[in-house]
């Protein structure tokens, strides 16, 4: 098993990812996990 994060890059503030921004990784991410067969924690 293997776990990858994107907290530090994407969540918090100071970055460059505004909440539409977020919303939409988001939704890719879990887009691209239903292909890849991964879990979205």
């Amino acid at each position: 098993k293997a776990v990858y994060h994107v907290m530090s890059r994407s969540a918090l503030d100071g970055f460059p990812l505004k909440d539409v921004e977020k919303d939409f990784m988001l939704d890719l991410i879990k887009r691209f996990s239903a292909l890849y067969f991964t879990e979205i924690l």
